[in-house]
């Protein structure tokens, strides 16, 4: 047994999700003291808010699941597609394609789509403007590489659903083939929803390994106001991760 495969073994020695994540370094909590305050940086959401100023704000949290971390091992990310292919099958969806959502379904769509013998698709993300000081970036999705059929039935894999603003777009780009969005999986759902709603109206099932839904907060609320106020908060937790896995330990 080669290295990877001997750390995959050890991590899937416990087949609760989390922990699963936990091992392969992709949770992030903060710390906090006696009287629950919080002594480590807050983390930024996608999930985004009008604060009344016409600024849109991230809402603003304590914990972060980075299935990017779990997604390098192939024994944990076949774990959590066989997972969600179980799912799938228990509520009977049947579908034509798997359709990866960037970055972070991508390798999930692949498993997903092995596992169950369909075709495996992804889409990209096109910038329109760059991120600047002043405004966040701005960019639609594409399929540049692959495409789909007229009357496909299709499920839509994420590694994290969060505010389902990833969902909208990806939506609208699977309606422009003629195909169908038929469910939505992915390895954690934090948003508290079991249903997509379309803005036609039609509720389209979630299809996750965890349900987890996790509290967020706007960034004057009282719990993370003063942190915030501090700069003791993480915008993008992936590209300081380290920083955030140093305050955990300690």
């Amino acid at each position: 047994m080669n290295r990877i495969a001997t750390l995959a073994a050890q991590i899937l020695q416990d087949d609760d999700a989390l922990t699963i994540l936990h091992k392969c370094g992709g949770y992030y909590e903060c710390p906090k003291g006696s009287n629950d305050e919080y002594l480590g940086p807050l983390v930024g959401y996608a999930g985004r808010y009008d604060n009344g100023n016409g600024q849109q704000l991230q809402f603003v949290g304590d914990v972060y699941y980075n299935f990017a971390q779990a997604e390098r091992f192939p024994h944990v990310r076949e774990l959590f597609a066989r997972g969600i292919l179980d799912a799938l099958n228990n509520d009977k969806i049947d579908f034509d394609a798997v359709i990866g959502a960037p970055m972070g379904g991508i390798l999930l769509s692949g498993d997903i789509g092995r596992l169950a013998n369909r075709r495996t698709v992804f889409m990209e993300k096109k910038v329109d403007e760059v991120e600047t000081p002043t405004s966040r970036e701005k960019s639609h999705l594409i399929m540049d590489r692959h495409e789909l059929s007229s009357g496909d039935l299709v499920v839509l894999s994420e590694d994290v659903v969060n505010n389902l603003s990833t969902t909208g777009k990806a939506l609208e780009v699977i309606n422009a083939f003629g195909a169908k969005l038929v469910a939505i999986t992915c390895a954690f759902n934090r948003s508290g929803k079991k249903q997509f709603v379309t803005p036609s109206g039609a509720s389209i099932p979630i299809i996750c390994y965890k349900w987890i839904p996790t509290q967020q907060f706007r960034q004057d609320d009282p719990a993370v106001a003063t942190h915030i106020a501090q700069g003791y908060w993480v915008p993008k937790p992936k590209d300081h991760w380290g920083v955030l896995m140093t305050a955990m330990k300690r």
